[in-house]
């Protein structure tokens, strides 16, 4: 138990110094470092086993959010800082069914984190974008072709027949089995003026899923056949409009 007061008394001294360095204007660095020391010493106190004394999960995890609180406010440090409140919230959940929702503490950690997520998600975005912009670039001779092969005919039937014969050849899906494209060619008619409207459909559904890009990541294949995929994925999906009830 004294291990636990004195944990508390640590925080506290922090807690009165954190008041004062906000009222400061100026930054006073040896204060946040004597900050930071206490902090570091109520998480030391809190987490000690001894034969008086058993740790002290939630003191650990409430002076582990402070320090957080200080990197990120006073010290602009958002690395450090989620890494603090990353480990305040896993040892939160090392106390349940035991839970914090209301305390200040845990949804400052909380908030904390899912605001980082959700900054690097933002940024992810805006990057893979740029970087979408110069792919689909690079591609457009690619895409082009693949756009002037439809022009033989201004029939959506003909041009769906000519669209899956087009990709299945010159661009044939990753990962599928060429039996397994072969079956979808050998189901279409040599001459596209011989193709039936459940032919077509068929096949149109078929390769829709070999090129969709959940089943193409950017993880597990190029960046640039995901963004093909993706081009591939919008015309397949107008086809299939076509042939509803097919």
């Amino acid at each position: 138990h004294l291990a636990r007061a004195q944990s508390s008394l640590e925080r506290t001294a922090a807690d009165d110094l954190l008041k004062k360095i906000h009222d400061t204007e100026e930054l006073d660095m040896d204060m946040i470092r004597v900050v930071l020391d206490h902090y570091r010493t109520s998480i030391l106190l809190a987490s000690k086993k001894s034969a008086n004394s058993f740790p002290d999960p939630e003191s650990e995890a409430i002076s582990t959010s402070r320090i957080g609180y200080v990197y990120k406010t006073v010290l602009g440090m958002h690395e450090k800082a989620e890494e603090y409140f990353l480990q305040c919230v896993l040892l939160a959940d090392s106390m349940k069914p035991r839970t914090f929702f209301g305390c200040d503490w845990f949804k400052k950690a909380k908030d904390s984190i899912e605001d980082y997520r959700r900054k690097r998600a933002d940024q992810d975005s805006e990057e893979w974008e740029k970087k979408r912009s110069g792919l689909l670039k690079k591609m457009k001779p690619t895409l082009d072709r693949m756009h002037n092969a439809l022009k033989v005919s201004e029939s959506q039937l003909y041009q769906s027949y000519i669209l899956v014969k087009y990709l299945l050849r010159e661009h044939p899906p990753k990962k599928f089995k060429k039996k397994d494209i072969d079956e979808i060619l050998d189901s279409l008619p040599p001459k596209m003026h011989d193709v039936t409207k459940k032919q077509a459909a068929s096949a149109i559904k078929k390769i829709t899923m070999f090129y969709h890009p959940d089943r193409n990541s950017k993880i597990h294949h190029s960046e640039e056949w995901f963004v093909f995929c993706t081009e591939v994925t919008k015309l397949l999906t107008e086809k299939i409009s076509f042939f509803k009830g097919f």
